[in-house]
């Protein structure tokens, strides 16, 4: 059997701390035997992982367009309209398609919501348990995994509740950035159908916000 030879100390609120020994009763064990089950089997559910690559693809290929209509804005004072509306329509199915893949964690997420009850200062009491080297990583992982503290892991397990991994940042900032640029895009094109002959300052204005679409997309290639 592993030696317990890690130790580990949080704060509970006392009612916190009658839960969890009703709970540990119910099953037989001690407290710390209890946190340590909680801990090997309650991990987070794990959100769904989309290709990032795949929408990375599909990004860069309406990049390349937007290129284009940018070089043909500047270097023949022509606007594709019927081009920047394919553009702007297949934007927007990628930030539908990448918010639908995440439909089922939002509503995971949903059913077993985080809360906490603000305690007075003062009012909390610390415990300890003694744990293996290996479930004391595992709580650490896991802990970052739902971008919680260790302390309010634990205490969402003794709540009852099932943490919930949270998305790493690059994908939430890939479908805000696409987000703004589906809205640059779609200035641009309805700049462009109100100007039936734009002049070149004008162009010169649709050069640049094309260009900025590009500059956007480009960081994630």
């Amino acid at each position: 059997m592993p030696e317990l030879n890690a130790r580990f100390k949080f704060h509970l609120a006392e009612n916190e701390i009658a839960k969890l020994d009703k709970n540990a009763a119910k099953t037989g064990m001690n407290r710390s035997a209890y946190l340590r089950s909680l801990i090997q089997n309650r991990p987070p559910i794990p959100f769904l992982k989309p290709d990032l690559f795949r929408f990375i693809r599909e990004a860069k290929e309406i990049g390349l367009v937007v290129n284009q209509l940018a070089i043909r804005a500047h270097t023949q004072s022509f606007i594709d309209i019927e081009k920047v509306s394919t553009c702007m329509q297949r934007l927007q199915k990628l930030t539908d398609d990448f918010f639908d893949l995440y439909a089922d964690h939002r509503a995971e997420v949903k059913k077993h919501p985080i809360k906490y009850t603000l305690i007075p200062k003062g009012a909390e009491c610390e415990i300890g348990f003694r744990l293996t080297e290996e479930d004391k990583k595992m709580l650490l992982e896991f802990a970052e995994q739902t971008k919680l503290s260790e302390k309010n892991y634990l205490k969402t397990l003794i709540e009852g509740g099932q943490p919930t991994e949270t998305p790493p940042h690059e994908y939430w900032k890939f479908a805000h950035e696409v987000r703004c640029i589906l809205a640059n895009t779609c200035s641009i094109y309805m700049s462009s159908i109100s100007l039936h002959d734009p002049s070149q300052d004008v162009l010169c204005e649709y050069y640049q916000s094309l260009q900025k679409t590009v500059a956007g997309l480009a960081h994630w290639f």
